[in-house]
């Protein structure tokens, strides 16, 4: 039965989710509290990185592994003539070696486990395969062909262009406040009738649902853009982290930079800890100095 549904949050969650509900029948409203798509959304942005690798989790593995699907649909279906993933590969590195109960061991693991071929890399390897290394830093690791990242900025614009055409509401400017008997209302005092409500609110969810606020807790970190040489474009996403390092799915960093190549000039440097300063005349160079 078709129902009136409102999804607050017009990141890449609620607009994939309006799309879908909309396929189904359902008649959709999308809202967001600034422009579609929204500059300070964390959908919106040059690149993020689409892997696989969850530790020992293979039920998350599983879930990245259709996700890795989707995306080739999309390119396929979506943006045929303009594919905005980019299947890179992605590299896992360490300077000592992996052992059980590392993040990447445990990784390297779970990918052999379901099928996958991972290539295991030690420092002659890595140097041969990725010249712009340091010889000899990093001593151990793998490279996944399966992987790369996403123009995710672009992927926001266009999905909510084909939202727009298929049948989706879009109301910008529309501050989310709270759940109300018949729908969401808005900070303007409006009301959006809907019998079903999806909140797609991201790092905002603790403060629209102050529940929530002892359960979730959203993160930041700096994010940098650096102009690259055209041989800086063929490397992997790549993660670097200290030894005895804990990553999370999701969290803090706790040290180490996770890189993305971007096929329009650019190179995307996240780093929790600390900021690195390049010298002058190096700012082609900064992978490099990884």
């Amino acid at each position: 039965m078709s129902a009136r549904v409102v999804v607050a949050g017009a990141g890449v969650m609620g607009v994939a989710a309006a799309r879908s509900l909309a396929a189904r029948g359902h008649r959709v409203t999308l809202c967001d509290p600034g422009p579609l798509p929204h500059p300070l959304a964390a959908s919106t942005d040059i690149s993020k990185v689409v892997r696989i690798e969850y530790g020992d989790d293979q039920g998350y593995m599983a879930l990245g592994e259709r996700s890795l699907d989707g995306w080739h649909r999309w390119n396929r279906d979506l943006f045929a003539g303009d594919p905005l993933f980019h299947e890179t590969g992605v590299l896992f590195v360490r300077r000592s070696a992996m052992a059980p109960g590392g993040f990447e061991h445990d990784s390297h693991a779970a990918l052999l486990a379901r099928g996958h071929r991972p290539e295991r890399l030690n420092t002659a390897a890595l140097t041969a395969r990725f010249p712009a290394w340091r010889t000899g830093r990093y001593v151990d690791g793998f490279f996944h062909a399966r992987g790369g990242f996403v123009e995710s900025g672009l992927v926001v614009e266009r999905l909510l262009a084909h939202a727009a055409t298929e049948g989706v509401a879009l109301v910008p400017d529309a501050s989310f406040a709270r759940v109300v008997d018949g729908g969401v209302a808005l900070a303007s005092g409006e009301v959006l009738p809907a019998d079903r409500v999806v909140l797609a609110l991201g790092a905002w969810t603790p403060f629209a649902l102050p529940s929530l606020a002892t359960s979730l807790r959203a993160t930041g970190h700096p994010v940098f853009h650096l102009r690259t040489r055209a041989d800086a474009l063929r490397l992997p996403c790549f993660w670097l982290r200290p030894d005895c390092t804990v990553l999370p799915a999701f969290g803090d960093f706790t040290g180490g930079a996770l890189v993305t190549p971007g096929p329009r000039d650019t190179l995307v440097l996240t780093d929790g800890m600390r900021l690195h300063r390049l010298p002058p005349g190096r700012r082609g160079a900064a992978t490099a100095a990884a």
